[in-house]
């Protein structure tokens, strides 16, 4: 166990120091002057170096007082130079009589062998002996050991004695009791030491009381001190129970919550397996409509392939000499037309046309510029131009004559159809058929 102890609180230690520093006030109780009742007096206080004559603190007076009570000592009041680390000093105490001040206290104090007598003192207390002084120092009360005003009596007493002791003549002299007289101060003796005898006992059973007393206060206190406890277990028992209750409750909800969290997972369980047995019947269906399909597309080239080897017969392109016919009618070389009938070059690129329109609709392939196969009078569309508008996009295969530029344009356009449909020679060379036409 650790004590923490405040600066300036009175430790009971021998080793605690006490100074002139560590003074904060000083009061008198009970002040009189020798041979004379208790009077009101003036008085103040002064501090000595012991061995000094001069005093080095001279305190306020108090008028009319027997507990004068001075004021807080101001060490900015003190002679300067003075030590406050001294542990003893001389005080003299001062009270007028006969319009002067004489000396009513002479002490030299030691201030480590003050006893300590609580944080507060009473002002007035029958307990107090004459002359009696009482020191500030610590947040406490400090005074004289009891055996000092013990020993201050006693010298009192004996110096009174000394003073009043008369020489008389041995004739002179007479008995001072009688035998009754001395009998009854035995009597007295004897009865004052029945009553010690009874206030012994008396004490004894005193403090035997008080000792049960306090035994029966430390029983309660400690049966207080076990219903507290027995009433605190009792609190946190029930709160521990209702944290329980809670808890249990949660514990419920939550297995309420995973049960139908298993519930909805075995349906959810039952429904992918009906989607799996779904997406296999999907799949199978897909297998079979794939498979049909990779039939039908087998089917469908074959048919195509079948279409254009009938299509060479429709259109049948013939080698005569050095240049080639379709129908019966020679083709001529692009951009070389000498020597050519105009009609004849315009039936020549009619059937070509023709032959191109029948092979993209066989393909499936639509061409990049529409034509309009029309024998000798076809004509070929270009609908990817912007700055072409209305009938400037349509140009005619025929008529080379009456405008070059444009007849010139569509075998450009209709080479570049031809070019559109030659990619695929399969389909030709699965029936011999040619993949270019010449010219």
């Amino acid at each position: 166990m650790s004590i923490s102890l405040r600066s300036g609180q009175h430790v009971d230690l021998p080793s605690q120091q006490r100074r002139l520093r560590h003074l904060r006030s000083i009061s008198a109780r009970k002040l009189t002057l020798a041979d004379e009742e208790y009077t009101l007096l003036d008085a103040y206080f002064t501090l000595h170096v012991p061995g000094c004559k001069q005093e080095f603190y001279k305190s306020e007076v108090i008028r009319q007082s027997l507990n004068p009570n001075w004021a807080a000592l101001d060490p900015h009041s003190m002679v300067n130079k003075t030590d406050t680390a001294i542990p003893a000093f001389q005080i003299k105490v001062w009270a007028l009589m006969s319009k002067e001040f004489i000396v009513v206290i002479d002490w030299l104090v030691d201030l480590g062998a003050l006893v300590y007598v609580g944080e507060t003192v009473q002002y007035k207390s029958t307990a107090d002996p004459p002359n009696s002084l009482i020191f500030g120092m610590f947040n406490g009360y400090y005074a004289a050991p009891p055996e000092h005003y013990s020993r201050l009596s006693r010298e009192a007493l004996e110096a009174s004695l000394s003073l009043k002791t008369l020489t008389v003549a041995r004739s002179s002299a007479s008995r001072s009791y009688s035998k009754w007289t001395l009998i009854s101060v035995v009597e007295a003796c004897q009865e004052l030491s029945r009553l010690r005898g009874n206030i012994l006992s008396l004490k004894k059973r005193i403090g035997q009381r008080i000792d049960s007393s306090v035994v029966e206060g430390n029983r309660r206190q400690q049966c207080e001190a076990a219903r507290v406890r027995i009433r605190l277990l009792r609190d946190d028992l029930d709160r521990q129970a209702i944290q329980e209750r809670c808890e249990s409750m949660a514990l419920e909800k939550l297995k309420d919550t995973v049960r139908e969290k298993a519930s909805s997972l075995k349906q959810s369980q039952v429904e992918l397996a009906n989607l799996e047995a779904r997406l296999t019947d999907e799949r199978l269906k897909l297998t079979s409509r794939s498979n049909s399909l990779f039939k039908l597309n087998a089917q469908a080239s074959y048919r195509r392939s079948d279409l254009l080897c009938q299509l060479t017969r429709v259109f049948p392109i013939e080698m005569n000499g050095e240049r080639s016919c379709i129908l019966g009618i020679k083709l001529p070389d692009a951009g070389s037309y000498s020597g050519s009938d105009d009609d004849q070059v315009a039936a020549a690129l009619g059937y070509v046309c023709h032959l191109v329109f029948v092979i993209s609709q066989i393909l499936g392939v639509p061409l990049t510029h529409p034509v309009s196969p029309s024998s000798s009078t076809s004509c070929i569309r270009n609908e990817i131009r912007n700055d072409l508008t209305g009938s400037e996009r349509e140009f005619q295969l025929f008529a080379r004559t009456k405008n070059r530029e444009r007849f010139s344009y569509g075998v450009f356009l209709l080479n570049q159809n031809i070019a559109q449909v030659r990619p695929r020679p399969q389909l030709y060379s699965d029936f011999g058929l040619a993949v270019d036409v010449p010219g």
